[in-house]
């Protein structure tokens, strides 16, 4: 069992436990990114375990302060050996904070969303506001997607990063703060390249894990404004559309059987 503590002056420390009795195996830093400041960055989201490698992910504290930016650190699962890195080009924010984590990608390779970057470059895409796919031992930079309006959603702090990414029926869905929902093909498109957009602001404002069971997606809705929920999308060849919606309730959910349970965090 892998998991991280964070201790005094930020450091963070990857544990490896006995599953049997919870002793610890071994242990190391994964502070990788030396020119950023260990106080600022937050490790808050899920580990993922791919190809003998545990992939961990920072982005920041409330209030996106201090000298941090995301990205995603590859230790072998023995402990031993280099810690590769991906950061995110820019010089501050574009945290990888979404709870549920990188995710592996239909490849092999490992997905993370990306938040809000702090270029204002009116160029090209940054990587912030959107999903990159990593090669999980190296942590070399494959490809990526982002919604058109990527640079709006880094100004106006709604971008993706509230969620991760999952598989549906060959393809990915993934929400975001800025409400809409998208539907991106295996090889994720680049800029603009989803194959389906649901929804517009305050659609669904998801955060938190996503579930998914076939050609249906699950996914929490903390929404603003209007009442929490949880909605279930269907995915049909390269179209998305509305299954159903639960209003009035709103927690990361799980499916089981044909049954989806929410623990409510209401």
């Amino acid at each position: 069992v892998f998991v991280v503590t964070t201790t005094g002056r930020g450091r963070h420390t990857l544990w490896a436990l006995a599953a049997n009795n919870g002793k610890p195996r071994w242990h190391r830093n994964v502070d990788a990114d030396k020119a950023r400041d260990p106080n600022a960055e937050q490790q808050r989201a899920a580990l993922l375990v791919l190809d003998h490698r545990v992939i961990v992910t920072y982005g920041a504290h409330a209030g996106d302060c201090g000298n941090y930016v995301g990205y995603a650190v590859s230790v072998a699962t023995n402990g031993k050996g280099k810690a590769p890195y991906y950061a995110v080009p820019n010089a501050r924010q574009s945290g990888m904070w979404g709870p549920a984590g990188p995710v592996e990608a239909y490849d092999g390779n490992v997905l993370t969303p990306t938040a809000n970057g702090s270029n204002r470059t009116g160029g090209k895409w940054d990587h912030s506001d959107g999903v990159v796919e990593l090669t999980p031992r190296n942590m070399h930079y494959v490809r990526g997607w982002a919604p058109a309006n990527w640079e709006q959603g880094d100004a106006d702090d709604l971008s993706l990063g509230s969620t991760s990414p999952v598989r549906v029926a060959g393809d990915y869905v993934v929400g975001g703060k800025r409400g809409e929902v998208w539907l991106l093909k295996p090889s994720l498109g680049g800029v603009a390249g989803q194959l389906a957009t649901l929804g517009a602001d305050n659609f669904c404002n998801a955060f938190g894990g996503i579930a998914a069971h076939g050609h249906i997606a699950v996914l929490p809705c903390k929404n603003f404004g209007k009442a929490h929920s949880v909605l279930a999308v269907a995915v049909h060849g390269s179209s998305l559309r509305t299954k159903w919606e639960a209003t009035g309730i709103y927690g990361a959910p799980v499916i089981a059987g044909a049954r989806v349970f929410v623990a409510d965090l209401d």
